[in-house]
């Protein structure tokens, strides 16, 4: 119930004290009496979901205030009812066009569009597209254009004291729209419509996780290949680099047990011996420079010295030897991430073609099998299995 405060069983006596007293009611609140007298104050109208909807009781309370708003009908006494004993749920209002304050008639010119445009902005607010509701409204908005223009040519004749030219002739549209019965034809079929869209989406979706679930794979395979071959690359290059390793050690061992003797003898190399070693190694043995004559004698001499310096150059020796194994490693490793990053990107853009034709082919699949014909075309066919046939007579 809006605007009344009795219970739904006796509220038609409010109404109805509206509806004698309007004489009054405009008298008080200052309204012109002029205009025809209200004979007939009842305005019933129905709203109705598809058979399928299930509307709450809260949206079918607001559903019916939105359209009374669309009216200009929110201040007047109505009464409400809702049903789903049909079908289809569907709500009655009963409407005093009295208003109760006033006593004014409500203005109901053009309540037909105005219905009509409510409903259209309520289908598209839920998903719902009326083609022959948009048509219709779509013409009116082009009626009302030329019936302006038309006004404006004949002023501006009649300014100009020119002929005024014939306005076109009237074509009514509210005949154009479709009836009870058509319009829930309609919403079958629309609801059908939804549901072909649904089936083939879901369709859709598993073929875009299967191709979702190939291009990982792709990715996958891809990256176990730059693992083995970083992997095959290193082993290469190790096995490359052990013969040097082999030999490196050996001539520092043997180096080192010539000057010392071996690990469970060692001593320090003896005075001949170093002066042997410096002489025949001073090259070695030299920083930047030549060894002077004053360095050699050092190392000649001092013990800790001599082998301090051996230990340091067979320690260069092993760090130059292991920089340049790890150069070739870095040459290697990047060689292959280059190839790999190629291969990525090669694979990023078949994938991305892939993608592109899949979903082009899905738009193309969903607009040749979901149009309007064909889910009437499939929901008359249901319909026409499930009807029973009727008897044949002799």
């Amino acid at each position: 119930m809006l605007n009344l405060k009795g219970s739904p069983e006796n509220v038609w006596r409010e109404m109805q004290d509206t509806w004698r007293n309007r004489l009054k009611l405009k008298k008080a609140s200052g309204v012109s009496m002029r205009g025809a007298d209200n004979k007939k104050p009842v305005l019933h109208l129905t709203l109705s979901w598809h058979p399928g909807d299930e509307p709450s009781e809260d949206h079918m309370k607001e559903t019916c205030l939105s359209s009374l708003h669309a009216l200009d009908l929110s201040e007047h006494q109505v009464l409400t009812g809702g049903h789903d004993d049909t079908e289809h749920r569907h709500a009655h209002m009963i409407i005093n066009t009295v208003h109760p304050k006033t006593g004014r008639t409500a203005t109901l010119k053009y309540a037909k569009e105005r219905l009509s445009r409510w409903a259209q902005a309520y289908e598209e607010k839920h998903g719902i597209r009326i083609e022959q509701r948009v048509a219709n409204n779509d013409k009116r908005d082009e009626m009302r254009v030329r019936r302006h223009r038309e006004a404006t040519e004949a002023r501006v004749a009649s300014q100009h004291g020119r002929h005024c030219p014939d306005p076109a002739p009237y074509e009514p549209i509210k005949g154009n729209s479709p009836n009870r019965r058509q319009w829930f034809a309609r919403n079958d079929i629309i609801a059908r419509m939804k549901a072909m869209r649904e089936r083939i989406d879901g369709e859709h979706k598993r073929e875009r996780q299967t191709l979702a679930q190939t291009h990982k794979h792709e990715h996958e395979v891809l990256w176990r290949d730059k693992r083995a071959a970083l992997a095959q690359a290193k082993r290469r290059l190790s096995e490359a680099f052990r013969p040097r390793w082999r030999a490196l050690y050996h001539a520092q061992k043997s180096e080192t047990v010539r000057l010392c003797g071996r690990k469970a003898m060692r001593r320090p190399p003896g005075l001949l011996r170093r002066a042997a070693f410096v002489l025949g190694h001073a090259d070695r043995l030299s920083d930047a420079t030549d060894l002077s004559l004053a360095e050699m004698c050092a190392l000649i001499l001092g013990v800790t010295k001599f082998t301090d310096r051996l230990d340091d150059r067979q320690h260069t020796e092993r760090k130059h030897l292991a920089r340049e194994q790890a150069v070739q490693k870095r040459e290697s490793i990047n060689a292959i991430m280059r190839r790999h990053d190629a291969k990525v990107a090669e694979l990023k853009a078949t994938q991305k073609q892939e993608r592109e034709h899949q979903w082009t082919r899905h738009r193309k699949e969903r607009d040749d099998t979901i149009s309007f014909r064909q889910a009437k075309d499939e929901l008359f066919s249901e319909r026409a299995i499930r009807r029973p046939s009727s008897p044949q007579h002799p």
